[in-house]
């Protein structure tokens, strides 16, 4: 198959910066190829046609999902330093259309897809036999919910105890990495920045059998180019003879991203003699972009610029020139964008030696690196560079386009894509349904009912459970919506007896969309006495009854007083989006 030819889909949460602008920037390149590329999001920032929104969806279950994430996982860490952590079960509302659009592609490559793709989506993707393609931007696809563990190695093993977390209720994280065991096939390609994390993966429980590429993330060296650094410095209100010290601020609260050390660097800086004398005379200033709240005082007697958030790339670019060194200060990331972006333009960078920068960096060429927690090494280095400036910016830049560019990224994963297509076999096994995960299932139910008793962890006193759970848009709320969901997540069983609860209008228009679908019920239920033993279009009226097993009946809430009829449900013994909807 020629490469005109081939259609790649991609999925990312958004298409703006970090991973997913960098996932964007390999769709695009792909375009401009004159392949037929389109780009799956959950939420659109760009105007571009080529990408698609898949948007959130108003269900009972994904806004459930949505609040177990939220009070479970992200307000349940451990400390404000602890990486994000997500619950795996939240993704988009599967169906036969995306399905069907889908299977028009040739490639399906995963990128950045927390809070975007659940695990089920991911096997859902695998079941339609086309080589899926999934490049690793954190750790997350292959830990508990964790993005990135720090010190912990317990996704080698079960991810039990997880000490990122309050409270681990039921073990979820081993439950979610299990799950994720099961599910995700070795035939997924995956695809690493760097052979520090292809390494990693190679020691993960979910992914050491699967192939692993290592193809680094390309940087746009046309845009990135070296400038007249006395004109960038002039252009910020500096003098040309300023010296310039340049961070990327992103996430500074997390440890991994390494600002504490940084903190600890300019430190050092300040008590050399001859920094000293360029701040008494106003010649040194830490320069910092991006998300930089809670930076104004690492810098101590040396003078802070706050560029702020730069969504401008040509603005960019002219930051990165106005700089004499660039410091990178993290401790677990799996690639670093701006470092490489910065040595782009032909600023040396400081970074430790771990991750992508063992590679992309070489010392006296485009920067230097040192040791974690050598943080009179990183300060020597930087006064190096300010001082005598060793690293010449053309051999420095050089380095970049020839192995780090974006043109470079895009043949590798052409060359990985076709590979893929002409070796695609989808064995019978992967097909198979995977085992049920009942942990998962406990979990997700004893969630819903402290939701709904109000009782959750994290959940404010004064929030209702219509405001957390039950806000409903306009068209869900209508029987014909909700039908139609119903219908198309092929609920009935035409084993189980399909009853409404709920005897009033709200029932009546529900049974009259169900019939439109040639589904028969067995009856109502309601509480109200007046009503029982009437009938409803020759159907019977019941009140509620206690859960027997194996259940053999599917409920319809129909009812406007939604939260208190599943609270009834629940008292029942009948479980949540799984008897009951």
């Amino acid at each position: 198959m020629e490469n005109r030819e081939l259609r790649i889909a991609h999925f990312s949460f958004k298409d703006d910066y970090g991973a997913m602008g960098a996932a964007y920037e390999l769709h695009k390149t792909l375009l401009q190829k004159g392949l037929k590329s389109t780009f799956f999001v959950r939420e659109k920032t760009r105007d571009d046609d080529s990408i698609v929104e898949l948007g959130y969806g108003c269900s009972i279950e994904e806004r459930l999902h949505r609040s177990i994430n939220r009070l479970y996982f992200e307000q349940n860490r451990r400390n404000i330093g602890t990486a994000p952590i997500n619950f795996d079960c939240w993704g988009i509302q599967w169906d036969k259309d995306i399905e069907d659009r889908l299977r028009a592609y040739d490639i399906l490559h995963i990128h950045w897809v927390a809070c975007f793709l659940s695990m089920d989506n991911i096997y859902q993707i695998s079941k339609l036999g086309k080589p899926v393609v999934w490049t690793m931007h954190d750790f997350h696809p292959f830990t508990g919910g964790c993005h990135y563990p720090e010190m912990c190695r317990k996704y080698e093993e079960d991810c039990l105890e997880c000490d990122a977390l309050k409270n681990n209720y039921l073990n979820i994280t081993q439950s979610i990495l299990l799950e994720k065991q099961y599910k995700y096939p070795k035939s997924i390609q995956i695809v690493t920045a760097s052979v520090w994390l292809k390494e990693i993966v190679a020691r993960s429980r979910v992914f050491q059998n699967n192939p692993c590429e290592v193809i680094p993330i390309g940087i746009d060296v046309e845009c990135f180019i070296p400038q007249d650094k006395c004109k960038m410095k002039q252009k910020i209100g500096l003098s040309p003879d300023t010296k310039v010290i340049l961070v990327g601020a992103q996430s500074i609260s997390q440890n991994v991203k390494g600002y504490i050390h940084l903190k600890k660097v300019l430190d050092i800086l300040k008590d050399d003699l001859y920094c000293r004398n360029l701040i008494q005379s106003k010649k040194l200033v830490l320069l910092i972009f991006g998300y930089a709240d809670g930076t104004e005082n690492y810098g101590g007697i040396i003078p802070i610029i706050n560029m702020g958030f730069i969504e401008d790339r040509e603005r960019l670019c002219e930051i990165y020139n106005a700089a004499d060194v660039f410091i990178f200060p993290s401790v677990q990331d799996t690639f670093g964008m701006t470092a490489t972006e910065a040595m782009s333009c032909g600023v040396p960078t400081i970074a430790f030696d771990v991750g992508a920068m063992s590679n992309v960096i070489r010392s006296g060429v485009n920067g230097y690196k040192v040791k974690i927690n050598d943080y009179s090494a990183m300060a020597s280095n930087v006064i190096q560079i300010v001082k005598e400036n060793p690293i010449d910016a053309e051999a420095c830049r050089k380095r970049i386009v020839d192995f780090y560019s974006l043109e470079c990224e895009t043949e590798k994963m052409l060359q990985l894509y076709q590979t893929l297509i002409k070796n695609s076999t989808v064995a019978d096994a992967e097909k198979e349904e995977p085992q049920k995960n009942d942990e998962l299932e406990r979990f997700v139910y004893q969630c819903t009912y402290e939701i709904l008793m109000g009782i959750a962890p994290n959940q404010y006193m004064n929030t209702t459970i219509q405001n957390i759970l039950l806000e409903y848009s306009p068209e869900f709320l209508t029987p014909e919506q909700k039908v139609k969901k119903l219908v198309e997540r092929k609920i009935f069983d035409d084993k189980k007896d399909i009853v409404i609860y709920g005897a009033g209008d709200y029932g009546r228009k529900t049974l009259k969309e169900l019939e439109k679908y040639r589904i028969h019920i067995q009856g109502f239920w309601d509480f109200d006495e007046r009503k029982m033993g009437q009938l409803i279009e020759g159907h019977p009226i019941w009140k509620p009854i206690k859960k027997e097993e194996p259940n053999e009946k599917v409920i319809i809430v129909a009812g406007m007083n939604y939260v208190d009829m599943i609270k009834c449900l629940m008292y029942l013994g009948y479980l949540y989006c799984e008897d009951f909807y």
